[in-house]
């Protein structure tokens, strides 16, 4: 595990844990989204440390457990070797038994992790009677400028007539295959 950014000596804050329950939290939450500002003031909170040693928590359990998968290790004595030797050995221990023992649902979440696709946030248009065509035709065509944003991005483009009917066309096979599944 090579990250110069990332610190597994962050692991010796889990040792505040005063329970396998809060451990299991923090290690499946920090996997899911290490970004989670839910996930960081749970930590501040259950392990006492600050904000800033949360978020390299989160980030270096996520990491851990990415390379883990990665590598598909699976034998205790690896994945123990993988941890800073300064770590307790109790600690080291739990873990390495964590890992071992969720090591189905952590790839789990590794697949659900990279399939996700961001969830459409919201959509505008505009129309608009000119077109962005060097074709003289296509100057008086109406046309619509859309606006979509996602979890993660913001995406413009535009929807002539013909464009549009495709896409509503679409929409319509979308539609009738989701409505005859909710109707079995």
């Amino acid at each position: 595990m090579e990250d110069e950014n990332l610190d597994l000596g962050t692991f010796s804050i889990l040792y505040s844990a005063e329970s396998g329950q809060e451990l299991t939290h923090v290690f499946f939450e920090s996997f899911r989204d290490p970004e989670s500002i839910e996930v960081h003031e749970y930590i501040v909170e259950h392990l006492g440390t600050d904000i800033l040693k949360a978020q390299d928590l989160a980030k270096a359990v996520c990491a851990f457990f990415s390379f883990v998968l990665s590598e598909n290790l699976r034998s205790k004595r690896k994945i123990a070797s993988l941890l800073p030797e300064d770590l307790p050995e109790d600690l080291v221990v739990g873990i390495v038994e964590f890992t071992v023992k969720y090591y189905a649902a952590l790839q789990s979440i590794s697949i659900d992790k990279e399939v996700r696709l961001p969830k459409l946030v919201s959509f505008d248009y505009q129309l608009r009677w000119w077109t962005a065509t060097e074709n003289i035709e296509g100057i008086s065509q109406p046309s619509a400028l859309c606006f979509l944003e996602t979890e993660k991005d913001k995406i413009s483009f535009e929807l002539t007539q013909d464009s549009l009917n495709v896409l509503l066309s679409g929409m319509r096979k979308i539609s009738d295959q989701v409505q005859g599944l909710s109707q079995e």
